[in-house]
């Protein structure tokens, strides 16, 4: 009898998820809150063992995760100048909806930690002269990331504490973990 060389296809659960949002301004400061729910319903592993936030063949469960998100941002009058500060907090459970994200590394808004952002917008007034729902920016920040577990953004493996990693190696999983990082970024933004 043959060898089965395929991964079958396995159905892992559910996972479901919603956020809330708050935005407001006063004057020229901007400011919002945001709060994020997610839970997953595993029903199942695949061949390597890991399910939704489980691993090693541990046994599907439900799991919850939440997030919270706020910043401020203020318009300097008459400039095109902006400058902001955001944080956010994951827990370990928490799962985004980000793959797409457009951070360099990971996607800020799916860390099981914190992230401190700060940046300044400088509106370029092109945008406005192309069409009227046009905009052009530079943006420039630093954002700095502060891990609690791993897998941040990740659906499969047990989320490990950062600190538990090193008596254990095997709990990393998939990808070499990191406690903290930082970045600075440079973008040139257009919409249309």
């Amino acid at each position: 009898k043959g060898r089965n060389l395929k991964l079958d296809r396995t159905n892992l659960g559910n996972l479901f998820h919603t956020d809330a949002v708050y935005m407001s301004k006063y004057n020229n400061l901007n400011y919002f809150f945001a709060g994020g729910w997610s839970r997953t319903v595993g029903e199942g592993v695949d061949e390597m063992g890991t399910g939704l936030l489980t691993s090693w063949w541990d046994q599907p469960t439900t799991k919850d995760g939440y997030s919270f998100y706020t910043g401020l941002r203020y318009d300097l009058p008459n400039q095109p100048f902006k400058v902001g500060l955001e944080y956010n907090h994951g827990t370990k459970n928490w799962i985004a909806l980000t793959p797409g994200n457009d951070d360099l590394y990971a996607s800020k808004l799916a860390t099981r930690g914190d992230v401190i952002e700060a940046y300044t917008i400088w509106d370029i007034p092109a945008g406005e002269k192309i069409s009227r729902f046009s905009k052009a920016f530079i943006r420039l920040g630093y954002q700095y990331y502060k891990y609690d577990y791993t897998g941040s953004g990740f659906w499969l493996g047990a989320p490990v504490k950062i600190d538990d990693v090193a008596k254990d190696p095997l709990s990393a999983q998939f990808y070499a973990p990191v406690d903290h990082m930082s970045q600075f970024y440079l973008s040139l933004e257009a919409w249309f």
